[in-house]
Formats: C-alpha cells, structure tokens, sequence
C-alpha cells in the first residue's frame, strides 16, 4: 500500500488553516490496543480490561477548554458512553463500585475521594495501594498537542497518588522540551504520549523511565513506517525519549469543507522489563 502524496501547496494551505483556527474539528474517532481500560469507537466510550477487573469501576473524568466539565462512574465493562459537548481530554482511574453499582453515575465527582487523613496510632503505618489512571484525547488541540497514557501510581492515598500523576503529566504536556525535572515516587509507566503539530510534520513523542527495547509505527496501513532506529533519541534527567514525525504530505487531507479526512495509526512498543504494547486508532479533521 502505497502512503498518500500531496501537494506542498496543499500542505501549505493545511498548515495556514490550522494556524487560524479555520479547521473546526479534530477528533479522536477511534482509539484501542490491548490492555486498555478505556477505548473509543466511533466517538464513544467504553471501559474494558483483564478478566479479574470485571466488576470494579472506572472513574472517568471529562475535561474541556476550560477545565473539568464533569464526570462518571462506570462498571467493567460498560459500552456506549457519550463523553459530553466541549469534551478534549478523559481521564479515568480505577474505583470500587457504589452500593447501587449497575445505574450510571452522573457528575460524580465527590464519590470515592480520599477522606481526610487521620492520625494514625504510634507505630502504625498505612499500607501502600496500587492506584491506576489512564487517559487520552477526544477533541484534539494540535498546536498545544494532546497526551495518551497509563500510569500506575504506589502510594499510601489516593490523593497522593493523584499528586504523582498530576506532576507526571505537568512534565509531558511540553512534549520534547519537557522532562526538565525528576518526578519523585513510586511508579510505572505502561504508555505516556505526546503528540502535536510542529511546523509541516506531526510530532509523537514516548516517555518512560523505563529504555525502549521496540518501537514501530504505522500509518494509514503502511506498517514499518516509523522504527526505532528513526526515532530522535533523548534521555534527560532519568527520562527516556523517543520522537518519531509524520510529514502532513504523508497524512490524508484536504481543503474540502465537506469531507472528514480520517487517518490510521498503530503503535508497538515495548520498553525495557515491561510488557509489549499495542495502540492504535483514527482521527479526522474538517474545516
């Protein structure tokens, strides 16, 4: 299959309509792989994961332009979930169901919060838990870029828990320039992805503490578009980096207002003492 070629004045134009904010939609249409607790297919949600998560809940929080616009809670697994208008982001986390587990939670955001932290008795110690919290882009801001990741966080609260992850992805929203710190912890990273426009090209950037063993990517079918020998390699204050770039002229996409130009992706990777992993999804842009 051979990769779509375009006009540089076409990739121009795009680049020009993008940066005015001509183009009206760029969305997530499809987003899957194995070991996902949330997914996207066809714009709704769905929440799944290993046999022994069946359930338990996933929390997922929405957020939009201008912050957190709500949220769910929702049984392992549920289909069908309608992420509400102004959607850019959700972020979900792994929850005990409520007593009424089964009817849909709406603009649940004080269930399941840590209390406050009591004092606990002289030589007694909470115990550290293992937290989960994923997340990935609905409608997608190329210039200010999006992330798509999993972390698991060990700590002795869930707010503390919340803490790291928030300091985690402070760090990645810069893509390649960020990382400028250590985020100390307890953690393991299963994925965190960047991803935004940079000049005429479409940047993804892999974080982990963990090296990279294998990496693969391909677009619109093409597979072994993108290998790790292509990457730009970095590896900044304990980070591992690897950037791979999409040129616009190998992407799918036109000036046509009418027509929602959708492109392809897969992503294989495997990072040093972690499992293999596979992402994959679809997203569409229209003017």
């Amino acid at each position: 299959m051979k990769m779509r070629r375009t006009t540089q004045g076409l990739t121009a134009a795009l680049l020009m309509a993008l940066g005015v904010g001509l183009v009206s939609c760029i969305s997530t249409l499809n987003r899957r792989g194995d070991h996902h607790y949330l997914t996207l297919d066809n714009g709704k949600l769905s929440t799944g994961g290993p046999a022994h998560m069946q359930g338990r809940c996933v929390k997922i929080t929405y957020s939009g332009s201008s912050g957190s616009i709500g949220c769910d809670i929702e049984e392992i697994p549920t289909e069908g979930i309608c992420p509400p208008p102004g959607t850019r982001d959700a972020h979900g986390e792994i929850v005990d169901c409520p007593p009424d587990s089964g009817q849909r939670i709406q603009q649940a955001g004080s269930f399941n919060e840590e209390p406050p932290p009591a004092a606990n008795p002289p030589g007694r110690f909470e115990e550290a838990q293992v937290f989960r919290f994923f997340g990935m882009p609905i409608e997608i801001d190329m210039e200010l870029g999006c992330l798509d990741y999993d972390i698991e966080v060990r700590a002795r609260s869930r707010r503390r828990a919340r803490q790291i992850r928030d300091a985690i992805l402070r760090q990645a929203r810069s893509g390649p320039a960020g990382f400028q710190n250590e985020v100390p912890g307890v953690y393991v990273i299963r994925h965190l992805i960047h991803a935004r426009l940079h000049n005429s090209e479409l940047v993804f950037t892999l974080a982990n503490k963990a090296a990279f063993q294998s990496l693969d990517l391909s677009v619109n079918g093409v597979r072994g578009y993108r290998s790790l020998a292509d990457a730009v390699h970095t590896r900044r204050n304990g980070w591992n980096l690897a950037g791979l770039s999409i040129p616009l002229s190998d992407l799918n996409y036109g000036l046509d207002p009418s027509v929602t130009y959708i492109n392809g992706y897969r992503l294989d990777f495997k990072h040093v003492g972690l499992q293999a992993r596979t992402l994959e999804g679809e997203w569409g842009y229209t003017l």
